[in-house]
């Protein structure tokens, strides 16, 4: 009988350990607090944390609040001097399925002086559905992320 009850005691506690590290992994918002860490570092001076954010915002866009993503986006679209991070922010912008996003690309096209960058808009706009649009953004990914490392 001892044995029994030591048994079940002990299940007890590892299944009581288990819901306690699953039920703490993550805070009741984590994705309201994973959200404003991004908007923090879309908007910091480092490049590799902007890049890394926007990394994070394609691979959790439906879990993120994307409205308070977007301008910050949009800011490094517009002001960045590096063209590769300013090609992924366009990217980045387009995946988000937002849009305004998509009619902010739309209508800075004519202005876009970067050939790259206006051909990534033009494929964008043209992207019909989800796998299309998932295509551009990996190959785009790949080639940005490859430039980085040389």
């Amino acid at each position: 009988m001892k044995r029994f009850g030591l048994t079940v005691m002990i299940i007890l506690m590892v299944s009581g350990l288990s819901l306690a590290k699953e039920n703490s992994k993550f805070p009741k918002n984590h994705w309201k607090i994973f959200t404003t860490g991004l908007v923090k570092a879309l908007k910091s001076d480092n490049d590799g944390l902007k890049q890394s954010a926007m990394v994070q915002i394609i691979r959790y866009k439906d879990k993120l609040n994307l409205t308070r993503l977007i301008f910050p986006l949009a800011d490094i679209y517009d002001k960045h001097s590096n063209e590769k991070i300013r090609e992924l922010a366009t990217a980045t912008l387009h995946y988000t399925d937002n849009k305004w996003a998509e009619e902010y690309l739309r209508k800075n096209y004519e202005k876009e002086k970067n050939p790259q960058i206006k051909h990534l808009i033009v494929s964008c706009i043209r992207a019909e559905n989800r796998a299309a649009k998932y295509a551009v953004l990996e190959e785009k990914m790949e080639l940005i992320l490859a430039s980085n490392n040389q």
